[in-house]
């Protein structure tokens, strides 16, 4: 079990079955030798090869589609790309991460412009959480859930900045 992603369609869990799944079979129950529903059986996400997604994440993305009508995805609103935070910057700005995300954009309107967040800010951790890459942010995000408050520590002209941002729900196109 764990986490996978197909394009743009993510799943957070996924059971890797020892069966073929035959044209039409997909789809159908995962069941364990008790009688219990493990999950649902697919082979629409890999050509030719089953996954089974778990009952838990079932269960979890339907209740959600019944109360909201669609699956909330969150997120904060900024186009990132690693960088390497030099010494001399990090003793300016007292921060001790040697990574950060440069902020190459910030969608105007969204959650991390609503809290002050600036084109060419450095994002050095989230809720103290320090990261090695954008998913490491996608995942504290995605955890956190829209609606929730993150804690943002980033260097901004040479010094520290904290900001709070308010996850949003990521717009339906």
């Amino acid at each position: 079990m764990g986490e996978w992603q197909v394009g743009r369609t993510r799943i957070d869990q996924f059971i890797r079955p020892d069966l073929n799944l035959y044209p039409g079979f997909s789809g159908g129950a995962l069941v364990s030798s008790d009688g219990s529903v493990l999950g649902m059986n697919t082979s629409g996400l890999i050509r030719g090869k089953a996954i089974s997604i778990p009952s838990s994440t079932l269960v979890r993305v339907a209740e959600e589609i019944a109360a909201k009508g669609h699956v909330a995805r969150p997120y904060i609103g900024l186009v990132m790309q690693p960088v390497q935070i030099p010494e001399s910057l990090q003793k300016k700005a007292g921060v001790t991460a040697s990574t950060g995300l440069l902020v190459m954009h910030v969608e105007s309107g969204g959650p991390a412009d609503t809290a002050g967040a600036l084109l060419g800010d450095i994002v050095v951790d989230l809720d103290g959480r320090t990261f090695e890459d954008l998913e490491d942010v996608h995942d504290a995000v995605r955890k956190k859930g829209a609606g929730n408050d993150v804690r943002t520590t980033m260097v901004r002209g040479g010094q520290k900045v904290e900001l709070t941002i308010r996850i949003g729900e990521r717009p339906l196109r």
